[in-house]
């Protein structure tokens, strides 16, 4: 107590203590602050996959990727799913890890394609909470040349499409790009134009055919011959952009010095005998949205329609769809004049 009493009234020995506390607390703090910054930095390098950076164990992504053996059977037991084109196979896309990828969710899947030859095409994906991977290893493919046996590639977009083919197959096309604003539709005319603009990146994942279109499912028969004039709107064009037998892509321009009105009605037409022939719709209750476009004066007009639920899949022969439009004149008035135009298009067999 004698001793403690002493400190006490010492005031140098006070501030020798307070110094010793002060650095002592320092210590803690900085190793504390550098354990925090080697755990945040570990926890980042873990979450991350980059080229050349150890995936399992000692084996990079390209190692292990190149070390998976060539038969499907035996990649099924090293958990590498098998993406066969052409064939309703779900297993991939009901992959609890795609699924988690698809929900932007950090995850990886492995799988693998098969070139006619047979050999095995492996694919590594996966995505960190911000960018997403892809590795691919084409080096058991005895045709493939050596510069492009393997490569890696990062994207800030994944996108899960559905589309129809021109035969009436629906697949999914699964793929990374550098744009989030595009579209199947814009894909789908740029696959009928000659296909995607250099400026737009993609990468295809995987694609297959997730269903094939029943052929005893109804389908629309020709019905009533329409009997009114198409295409008189003087000023006003109406062209078919890109087609299939399941949908069709319009573009509507209008060169007047009027407001040009149109809705989302169609009706489907089939030329036999020379005549043209609306076609019959293979539900019962059938309805369309009442909804008013505008095309204004030297802007195209866009407008796309699937008739899949109101006419099924269209047999080879030829085709048009017609739509009526009317003029507003003004705010105020309104003109009631109904003026059809048409656009034919050729479904082959």
């Amino acid at each position: 107590m004698h001793r403690i009493r002493r400190l006490i009234e010492n005031p140098k020995a006070i501030i020798s203590v307070c110094i010793l506390l002060i650095f002592l607390v320092g210590i803690c703090f900085i190793g504390r602050n550098v354990s925090e910054e080697e755990n945040i930095a570990e926890d980042k390098e873990q979450s991350e996959v980059i080229q050349a950076t150890k995936s399992d164990g000692e084996l990079t992504i390209k190692e292990k990727l190149a070390a998976f053996p060539n038969d499907s059977a035996s990649l099924a037991e090293e958990d590498i799913i098998i993406v066969l084109h052409g064939k309703k196979l779900d297993e991939f896309w009901s992959s609890q890890n795609l699924i988690k990828m698809l929900r932007g969710y950090p995850s990886e899947v492995y799988f693998a394609h098969f070139t006619i030859e047979g050999d095995a095409i492996i694919t590594y994906l996966q995505y960190d909470g911000t960018d997403y991977f892809v590795a691919r290893d084409r080096s058991r493919d005895m045709y493939v040349d050596a510069s492009k046996a393997y490569e890696e590639k990062r994207y800030p977009y994944l996108k899960d499409f559905g589309y129809t083919d021109s035969k009436g197959n629906s697949y999914r096309y699964l793929f990374l790009t550098d744009t989030n604003d595009i579209t199947m539709g814009q894909l789908e005319e740029y696959w009928a134009t000659g296909g995607v603009p250099e400026e737009i990146e993609i990468y295809e994942i995987t694609h297959y055919m997730s269903q094939e279109m029943d052929e005893n499912a109804p389908k629309a028969i020709p019905t009533t011959v329409f009997d009114k004039e198409v295409n008189t709107f003087e000023g006003v064009s109406m062209n078919i952009t890109f087609y299939k037998p399941t949908s069709a892509h319009l573009e509507i321009l209008n060169t007047t010095d009027y407001d040009v009105i149109y809705g989302d009605y169609y009706d489907l037409q089939m030329l036999q005998d020379g005549e043209w022939y609306s076609l019959s719709y293979v539900i019962d209750n059938w309805a369309f949205t009442a909804i008013g476009y505008y095309a204004y004066k030297n802007i195209p007009s866009k407008w796309g329609v699937d008739w899949t639920g109101f006419h099924g899949v269209l047999e080879p022969g030829q085709y048009r769809i017609v739509k009526h439009f009317h003029v507003s004149n003004d705010e105020d008035t309104y003109d009631h004049t109904e003026y059809y135009m048409a656009a034919e298009f050729t479904i082959e067999r």
